[in-house]
């Protein structure tokens, strides 16, 4: 499904924001109301939205209820979570035993949220948005370039998406061809979490986004391994790396570059490196579960 056939928002229209992973603050709530006003937006955040959880931000049956309203809710056309953290995956039994709703949502969130862009592209067949969360665009997390792009995207201003900074990693991203293909992924960690589960990540004929936050370059590395020894990468057709921020940003970055490069000269399909997509203050949206054409001898990217 290309980017033109989301199902864009108009002036008026109304976004659900729902909290399936870790916890917020209340006083993010009304920026988050303020920011989405300031485009002409309406809001929907029940007042249950956070409540009292051990690492999430509510209950499981209180976020699965919410998010299960937001997915059904006739009368909005986006769902936007408020951040990631932890707690997405615990929701997917349930998930499965919905009957998925006739009318598709323009879902967008990252990081945690990677465990329901999976489910959502691969149970339910929706393109999502990999892009910040809403309190990320709120609360000055964020580049100006990063809340335009997602701004832009929700209203229907966006058409193509471009990426024209690929780098490539291996011999293989330097051949002239053009790929076309899904993209799926995003976050390393949760990636490898869908091993051997019923959300196991289908990456057949597929290029597989990944990037993850607050790792060290060796634990970089074991998950890397750890996914290329499931086979997670034997049918794939391309691999896009996107930020990887380690624990000390400025320490780790050289040890973790080196890391992603050894990564990418041990496989035979093509590997390279996107900027701007994962955990840093430039966050741009991308796609998931959408057909991607990737000019190698170009280094570029469109949806």
């Amino acid at each position: 499904m290309p980017v033109n056939k989301f199902r864009y928002l108009q002036h008026g229209d109304t976004v659900d924001i729902v909290a399936p992973a870790g916890k917020s603050e209340p006083a993010v709530l009304q920026k988050i109301t303020e920011l989405l006003a300031s485009w002409g937006l309406k809001v929907n955040i029940p007042s249950n939205t956070l409540g009292d959880d051990l690492i999430c931000a509510n209950t499981d049956e209180i976020r699965f209820a919410l998010l299960k309203d937001a997915l059904l809710n006739p009368d909005s056309k986006a769902i936007w979570c408020l951040r990631g953290g932890y707690g997405s995956m615990r929701l997917i039994p349930e998930l499965e035993q919905l009957t998925p709703p006739k009318q598709q949502k323009l879902f967008i969130g990252f990081s945690d949220i990677t465990a329901l862009h999976i489910f959502l592209n691969q149970k339910w067949g929706w393109p999502t948005i990999h892009g910040p969360s809403a309190q990320q665009a709120a609360t000055d997390q964020l580049d100006h370039d990063s809340i335009i792009k997602v701004q832009n995207l929700f209203l229907g201003k966006t058409k193509e998406i471009e990426f024209n900074n690929l780098v490539a990693l291996n011999n293989a991203a330097k051949i002239m061809r053009k790929i076309t293909a899904p993209i799926v992924g995003t976050n390393l960690t949760l990636v490898e979490c869908s091993l051997g589960t019923s959300w196991h990540i289908n990456t057949e004929q597929k290029i597989l986004l990944l990037e993850d936050v607050n790792m060290t370059a060796y634990q970089i590395d074991r998950s890397l391994q750890h996914l290329k020894q499931a086979h997670v990468f034997k049918n794939a057709v391309a691999v896009l790396l996107g930020d990887f921020m380690g624990l000390d940003k400025e320490k780790d970055a050289e040890l973790i570059d080196k890391v992603l490069q050894r990564f990418a000269n041990e496989l035979s399909i093509p590997v390279l490196k996107i900027p701007t997509i994962g955990h840093d203050k430039t966050n741009y949206v991308l796609p998931l579960g959408v057909i991607a054409e990737l000019q190698l001898n170009k280094l570029e990217m469109k949806l």
